[in-house]
């Protein structure tokens, strides 16, 4: 097949969704890991070294002071958004610009203070994954922090889901798939392809993906108890493109 460049896009896309995996494992001069395992994962010595380096009262500050709008621009590196349809996507779905993520990734959820009523703020997302990876006492309030967040209609929190069950304290890959396959059904078909980054056999995957379902439709009923309407399926843009230069490259005479 030829190269396209919505075919470079798409791997361009995928690359920045990945990135995210390894931004709270990586520091400055250091070799990013080999596995997306590896790219979540904090062992506990190297997580009470960083805390010690850390301050508290410093931290708090360099929140306060932070721009609150956390989401992309046109351009943004991370979300890898081109056109206004993506940048209106990303925004809706609660996706942050990669400068909300590097900021998340230093400050390392000191502090935080999870707020329910910000549960659709890309920042405040960020900062309750980097707490479900890094502290354990506060992960079981991190993880129904992004499942409330989920359940308001962030893709994104389903893919936060995702990383923060292949890190931490508790990996579970199997669930890290059925969040990744969960925002798939959402509309983020780039998650298709992330699935393959995390290594299961296939009767493991198949369980993934009726536990996807299961997440959706656990979903949609608490949003139906809470009298909210129905979530429904928001497909990223940049499908019918992709498609089309697939096929275009795939047609006779284009080898």
């Amino acid at each position: 097949m030829r190269p396209g460049k919505p075919v470079l896009g798409f791997v361009v896309l995928l690359a920045a969704a990945a990135a995210l995996l390894f931004l709270s494992r990586n520091e400055a001069g250091k070799a990013p890991p080999s596995s997306p395992v590896e790219m979540t994962a904090m062992n506990a010595e190297d997580t009470a070294r960083r805390h010690d380096a850390i301050d508290p009262v410093q931290t708090a500050a360099m929140r306060a002071s932070s721009p609150r709008d956390s989401s992309p621009r046109i351009g943004d590196p991370l979300s890898g958004a081109r056109t206004d349809a993506e940048l209106a996507w990303l925004r809706r779905n609660g996706y942050p610009s990669n400068e909300a993520a590097q900021q998340a990734a230093s400050q390392r959820g000191i502090g935080v203070r999870l707020d329910r009523s910000r549960a659709l703020d890309p920042s405040t997302i960020l900062d309750a994954e980097q707490l479900a990876l890094l502290e354990p006492e506060r992960r079981q309030e991190a993880l129904e922090f992004l499942s409330e967040s989920a359940r308001m209609g962030s893709i994104y929190a389903l893919e936060a889901l995702s990383r923060s069950y292949q890190g931490g304290g508790s990996p579970d890959p199997v669930r890290a798939a059925a969040y990744l396959k969960a925002s798939e059904l959402r509309g983020n078909w780039p998650a298709g392809a992330m699935q393959g980054m995390i290594e299961l056999t296939p009767q493991q995957r198949m369980y993934a993906t009726l536990m996807a379902h299961q997440i959706i439709r656990d979903m949609q009923l608490a949003r139906a108890r809470a009298g909210l309407p129905p979530l429904g399926i928001d497909t990223r843009p940049g499908l019918d493109a992709l498609i089309r230069e697939i096929q275009a490259q795939a047609a006779p005479g284009t080898r």
